[in-house]
């Protein structure tokens, strides 16, 4: 009879155990999950961040200018489009044949577009 009881307490027991290895596993994907969406926040606000600070000291850039149809444009505005752009998640196409215009006489000259 003793072996019965102690037979039965073990299932018990055994029962009991698997019910709360369950509790624990489920606990832990929950607590993964949770885990893996604040990384994924985490990252996004970080991104957030450095483009922020990108275009608050955008002329740290050493400008340079070019020309897209005939009209020439300064190179923080090009590097601005881009980076607002990617801060909504969005692509940004480059302008065709645009041309690089350095620091020149002949560029200093020209009429810029401040958009």
């Amino acid at each position: 009879k003793l072996t019965q009881v102690l037979e039965s307490n073990n299932q018990n027991l055994d029962a009991k155990i698997n019910k709360l290895t369950q509790v624990l596993e489920s606990t832990n994907q929950n607590i993964d999950t949770k885990i893996s969406t604040m990384n994924q926040k985490l990252v996004a606000q970080d991104k957030m961040r450095r483009l922020e600070w990108a275009l608050q000291n955008i002329d740290l850039v050493e400008n340079f200018h070019y020309n897209a149809d005939g009209t020439y444009y300064f190179a923080h505005q090009l590097i601005a489009g881009c980076l607002i752009s990617f801060r909504q998640n969005r692509g940004y196409y480059l302008p065709v044949n645009a041309d690089y215009c350095q620091e020149t006489d002949a560029c200093k000259k020209k009429q810029f577009k401040k958009e």
